[in-house]
């Protein structure tokens, strides 16, 4: 194995177990410790994406991928459901400043979607706030997190291999949108892997519906890198397209959120399991 293989193979690790520890359920320090490691994960990651352009144009990107994945990550690991709305908007702010660099303004302004979406969803807090009952805002339970963690990140990793790998073989094009398209491609599949983390782990309703809006922010990041790399419209259309499936989405987060809250007060999934019919 390479020196490249094994400093990839040491991310993905770092990345696996800081995302099991930021996760809820554990004591601050540990929070603190599996923080530390995304961030070195983070760092080892950045320092092989190859250039960009300009110093300038390198700096304001890694400013977008910084603010989209740590927003990202302080949405599926924040504590309480405030938290994970206040983390939601830099995700979708960074990824919005992401697609306006691979020149899809269609797509970055149907992001003001879901920045819309992100409001919302605070309004619907403030309502919980004032009708809260016990632990409406305690967003902190979990189910099997280290495996969620490593599942997600697996899945991250293959949907990074598989789309580089196609974008490599594409053949001769300018460096600086090729290193632009790959590193839209990485962030991307991280994205997902985050969402799915989400998905897997987190009991929360409003939480696992966050998920799966930065799952669907990063196939959209995916499509508008292709296409933006092809000089093909079709890409960022069907980010749109994604972005309009979002709006449903939301309105169904919302009606099923309130609904539970109507008959549990609470957001918990594991207490929807009574809601069924009966057997027989």
């Amino acid at each position: 194995m390479t020196d490249v293989p094994r400093l990839m193979f040491l991310t993905v690790v770092l990345w696996t177990v800081g995302m099991w520890l930021v996760l809820p359920g554990r004591g601050n320090g540990r929070r603190c410790m599996g923080a530390a490691l995304l961030a070195v994960a983070f760092t080892l990651g950045a320092a092989h994406m190859p250039r960009t352009g300009t110093l300038a144009t390198d700096a304001a990107v890694l400013v977008l991928v910084a603010a989209t994945v740590a927003g990202a990550v302080g949405t599926v690991a924040a504590r309480k459901l405030t938290g994970s709305a206040a983390w939601l908007v830099p995700a979708v702010v960074g990824h919005a400043g992401l697609v306006l660099f691979a020149r899809a303004p269609a797509a970055a302004a149907a992001g003001s979607v879901v920045f819309a979406w992100a409001l919302l969803a605070a309004l619907l807090f403030v309502f919980l706030r004032r009708e809260a009952k016990g632990n409406v805002l305690d967003a902190g339970a979990c189910w099997e997190p280290a495996l969620s963690a490593a599942a997600a990140t697996v899945f991250a990793s293959l949907v990074a291999l598989s789309t580089t790998a196609a974008l490599r073989s594409r053949g001769a094009t300018d460096p600086g949108e090729l290193a632009l398209a790959n590193r839209l491609l990485v962030v991307g599949a991280l994205l997902s892997g985050i969402g799915l983390t989400g998905i897997l782990a987190r009991r929360n309703l409003l939480v696992s519906f966050f998920a799966l809006g930065l799952f669907l922010l990063g196939a959209i990041l995916s499509l508008v890198a292709f296409g933006t790399l092809h000089e093909d419209r079709g890409g960022e259309m069907l980010a749109v397209v994604a972005m309009a499936a979002t709006v449903f989405h939301t309105a169904l987060a919302l009606v099923l959120a309130l609904a539970a809250h109507r008959h549990t007060s609470s957001l918990d999934v594991a207490t929807y399991q009574e809601l069924g019919e009966p057997n027989g």
